[in-house]
């Protein structure tokens, strides 16, 4: 008898735990949070591939020199450490049916930023974390124009 009072409370905790899960996270939702994934590297590809890119806002929130070095074709900078002072800029540039895609070079600093994002509630439909950054990323990428820099020959005059 003891142990199936021992199942059924524990039947009962189970299914406590799964509803009030079930319901934070709809009480999330009704606050205004977008949900977030952490997407890898293919994934993201195939996002931009996507013929419909006009709701995709890609951030990059390396610093500002290795961002001018090459980044995502389109992305925004914003280095992470001015993302705090620059939340109600983000949020001008974003609406509801945006997907706010964020990535730096390992997945570490992206990471931080989304956390700051969820907290500040952007009105996007959601979050994509660029999970492990651009170490993993093969697609295209914006370099720096090379300018036309004469070559040396093998006479100096």
């Amino acid at each position: 008898m003891a142990g199936k009072t021992f199942l059924g409370s524990l039947i009962v905790v189970w299914l406590s735990i799964g509803i009030s899960s079930l319901w934070c996270g709809a009480a999330m939702q009704q606050q205004g949070q977008p949900p977030v994934q952490h997407v890898a590297a293919d994934s993201l590809q195939k996002i931009l591939n996507r013929t419909d890119t006009t709701h995709l806002i890609i951030l990059d929130v390396r610093p500002r020199e290795k961002f001018l070095k090459g980044h995502l074709p389109g992305a925004l900078s914003i280095p992470l450490e001015e993302l705090p002072g620059r939340l109600a800029e983000l949020q001008r540039k974003v609406s509801r049916n945006d997907t706010l895609v964020v990535y730096c070079g390992n997945g570490k600093r992206s990471a931080r930023a989304v956390e700051i994002l969820e907290k500040a509630h952007l009105p996007v439909r959601m979050i994509c974390n660029l999970k492990e950054g651009l170490q993993t990323w093969h697609g295209p990428m914006v370099k720096p124009q090379q300018k036309n820099v004469p070559q040396k020959s093998g006479v100096d005059r």
